[in-house]
Formats: structure tokens, C-alpha cells, sequence
């Protein structure tokens, strides 16, 4: 059938913000173009989720604008009610007062999540990362052999915990998430005696500061709820482990951390060995078989990749893990050989997980490197940049710089490619990467590589 015809159309959902088309309709999100709230899901435009949260997001900001109007407002009614040289005293108060209550929220949020890591120490876990600020990643450091990752926004935080045995695993579970909040409760409590809270215009001491912060960390971190980064609360966890337990998955996540920590240290062998670990106790655990097929992509080990990949595509996922599976299939083609028949399965992968989720940056890269294999170089080197704009640290699309400089090099642009591998090489010095790629492309890469 003619890719162009009616019916194949009819296939592709449109968003409505950005034109993006996906055969995967689940996906997309129908949001109210001025409303405020959902309300019903079968009401509003259909929108792919970075549009959707876009839409969000300017919907925050207008709730942020009226909020601020309202303060305005009421500030100038007090200041005509109570004078002006009192209004001015009041609000260098309030301003004081909210920094001083974030510098404590963000210190609290420290200890809070230092607690969560010396329970689970104590309790036999093993802490594989603290993590301030759950959205982009500001910059990360070691300290005391626990990696932490400061991210923004500053103001919550997440442990990575895994548990090597799972004998208890419940209870010390339980424990481990139980102690930030426990930690926040006593702290508050330990300065209840000697309150003394005065008028909101003058500047609160810093025991009654101490005391709204933690208390206020107590409360919203018991409350069960699931932030928009999709972290669960601790009361969410504990929620969980107490009406729906999965001592299962509990372990399971042991060994994706073990692994993934092993795959930092660029322990491929021993990341392969621990996830057979895990695989010998849970043999039908996706989540670890998918696991298992990209460290065996990173160890260079396609075919056996490929069919690990097959495999998991037969076991009925659903459409988002799908399409990630196809593009890791197309890479792990791309990378394999250099004939037409692989080539042409590189593409037909790439192309339906673009067809499904062509704004995730992975994949929108990995369709950009079929149709530059495929000879398409001005479409394949859009796709490429696009995906690179799309990329939260622009490291991540190393992959996608090394096709946008094959792409230049094959249209003529020697100075755009001798600019792409700069910066390639400024990101992976050792060149591990650009030595993954097929023997036809090492000849241009060393060409394109600044003198």
C-alpha cells in the first residue's frame, strides 16, 4: 500500500500545538486551550506531552502573574490604610522572613534526604545517589563515596536506595523512607518549647524559622502524592509498601542500580553479571531483560543485543517502551554492518519508533542517523539538530553530533563538520564512542577531527 494513501493517514494522530503525528493516540494528552483545569480528558485539543506541559507551564505562569497582582494590590490597600513608612517596614520583613525560609527548606532538604541514606545504611542498603532538585541536572559531586546530583528546581529530592538481600526487605524499606520524615518531625518538635512567634511585620527568629520549615517538610512528605517529575512522596512509598506490597520489584531495583552504578565505572562485564543475577531469581522480569540488552549494547554485543531486543518486543509492551526498544534495535543495526538489508532494517526500526514518539530526542536522533545512512542528508541532519536542541544537557547527544558531522562532511560543509567533532571530543576525549561506529564512517570522522 502507498505510504501516502488515505487510509495510512488516517492512522497518525496530530498535535495541535506542534503538528507532531505519533500512531500512538494514548500518548498524546487533550488539554483545554484556556481552561485551567482538565476537567473531563474528552474534552480540549490533543497535544503531545512536551506540548501539553507547555501548556501547563503558561498556564502556571498566568496563576503566578494574578497572584502577584493580588500582593500588589493588597500591599497598596494596606500602605493607604496603614501608611506608607509601615508598608515599606512590612515588606522588607515578609521579603526577609521567605529567604530566610528557603535557605532552611533547602538545608532541611539536605538532612532530610542524608536521613533516608544512614537508615537504609544501617538497615543493610546500599545509597547509589543523592539527589537535590528532581528536573534538570545542575552539576554533581562525590562526597563521603555517595554520589550527589544537584539539580533544579532546588527544593525536593530524591535517595536511590537498593537492598542486596531481601529477607526483610519490607520493613527496612519502610524504615529507610520512614526516617526522613521522622527526622523532620523530631527536629521540630525538639523546638516547640520556647516558642515565640511574633507579627508577621517583623523578622521571625530563626528557632521559630526552623520550626515552620520542618514542620512543613513533616506534612507534605507524609502526605501520599506523586510530584510532576513522577517521583512518589514518602507517604506515597509508604502508602505502597504497606497496601501494595511488591517485595519483587523491591529486589528487582536492587539490581538496575548495581548495574547502572557498575555501567558508570564503565564495569560492562560486571554490570552484565549482576543483571544475570537478578534474572536467575526474576527470569520474567522485563525491566531487567531490557537491562540486560543495552549493556550488551554497550559491550558491543549486537546480535545478541538484537534478539534480546526481539524478544521483549513479542512480550507486549506498551506503545512508549515499544518505540524505545525499536530505536535501540535501529542502533544496534547501524552500528552492526554496513549492507543493504541492514541498513534497511535500521531504517524501518527507526522509522516506526519515530512514528510513535517522535518527540523524544533519542529517538527523533536515531531517525536522523537512518536517513543520513540512507543517503538523506539535509533531512537526516534537521532531525539530528532538532534532537539536539531537545536534549536537557546537550552532552547527551553526543551520538547525534557525530552524525550531524558525517552529515556536513557528505554535503561539502568541512568547516560545520571540524566544528561538530571539536565538540564531540571536548565531551568523550578517549574517543570511545566515535570508535563504535561502522569501519565506513572511521575514515571521515578522523577527517573532519581539528588539527
Amino acid at each position: 500500500m502507498d505510504k501516502n494513501s488515505p487510509s495510512q493517514k488516517e492512522e497518525f494522530t496530530v498535535c495541535q500545538r506542534c503538528g507532531r503525528r505519533t500512531r500512538a493516540k494514548e500518548l498524546f494528552k487533550p488539554v483545554l486551550k484556556m481552561g485551567v483545569f482538565y476537567l473531563n480528558r474528552s474534552l480540549g485539543d490533543l497535544h503531545c506531552p512536551p506540548c501539553a506541559r507547555e501548556v501547563e507551564i503558561e498556564q502556571q505562569r498566568i496563576f503566578k502573574l494574578l497572584q502577584l497582582t493580588y500582593w500588589i494590590f493588597g500591599l497598596i490597600i494596606i500602605s493607604l490604610i496603614l501608611g506608607f513608612s509601615f508598608m515599606i517596614s512590612m515588606t522588607i520583613s515578609i521579603i526577609t522572613n521567605v529567604l530566610l525560609i528557603l535557605l532552611f527548606l533547602l538545608l532541611l532538604i539536605l538532612f532530610h534526604e542524608i536521613s533516608h541514606a544512614i537508615a537504609a545504611r544501617i538497615l543493610g542498603g546500599k545509597i547509589y545517589s543523592i539527589i537535590i532538585g528532581c528536573g534538570k541536572r545542575l552539576f554533581a559531586f562525590d562526597l563521603l563515596g555517595i554520589p550527589f546530583t544537584i539539580g533544579k528546581p532546588l527544593f525536593n529530592g530524591f535517595t536511590l536506595i537498593g537492598f542486596p538481600c531481601k529477607r526483610g526487605i519490607r520493613l527496612r524499606s519502610f524504615l529507610s523512607i520512614a526516617a526522613g520524615p521522622l527526622f523532620n518531625l523530631i527536629l521540630a518538635l525538639s523546638l516547640v518549647h520556647g516558642l515565640d512567634f511574633k507579627s508577621i511585620s517583623t523578622i521571625i527568629a530563626w528557632q521559630e524559622l526552623i520550626f515552620m520549615t520542618s514542620s512543613f517538610l513533616f506534612i507534605s512528605s507524609i502526605i501520599p502524592f506523586v510530584e510532576k517529575y513522577g517521583i512518589p512522596s514518602d507517604g506515597m512509598r509508604m502508602f505502597r509498601l504497606i497496601f501494595k506490597p511488591d517485595c519483587n520489584e523491591l529486589h528487582i531495583n536492587y539490581f538496575l542500580l548495581e548495574s547502572n552504578a557498575r555501567i558508570g565505572r564503565k564495569n560492562y562485564l560486571g554490570a552484565t553479571e549482576i543483571i544475570k543475577e537478578g534474572l536467575e531469581l526474576y527470569p520474567d522480569s522485563i525491566s531487567l531483560k531490557t537491562q540486560l540488552a543495552k549493556t550488551r549494547v554497550l559491550e558491543q554485543e549486537y546480535v545478541e543485543a538484537l534478539v534480546l531486543f526481539g524478544e521483549l518486543l513479542e512480550s507486549g509492551l506498551d506503545a512508549l517502551n515499544r518505540a524505545v526498544i525499536l530505536a535501540k534495535m535501529a542502533w544496534c543495526k547501524l552500528r552492526s554492518g554496513d549492507d543493504e538489508d541492514t541498513i534497511e532494517s535500521a531504517y524501518n526500526y527507526a522509522k516506526e519508533a519515530f512514528e510513535i514518539t517522535p518527540w523524544l530526542p533519542e529517538i527523533q536522533g536515531i531517525w536522523g542517523g537512518a536517513l543520513i545512512e540512507r543517503g538523506f542528508f539535509e533531512k537526516g541532519l534537521k532531525n539530528v539538530q532538532e534532537a539536539l536542541e531537545l536534549y536537557d544537557d546537550r552532552r547527551q547527544g553526543i551520538k547525534e553530533m557525530v552524525f550531524a558531522s558525517i552529515a556536513y562532511s557528505k554535503l561539502g560543509k568541512k568547516k560545520k563538520a571540524m566544528e561538530m567533532m571539536k565538540e564531540v571530543e571536548g565531551i568523550d576525549p578517549q574517543g570511545e564512542l566515535i570508535k563504535c561506529f561502522p569501519d565506513r564512517y572511521q575514515d571521515i570522522l578522523s577527517k573532519n577531527r581539528p588539527e
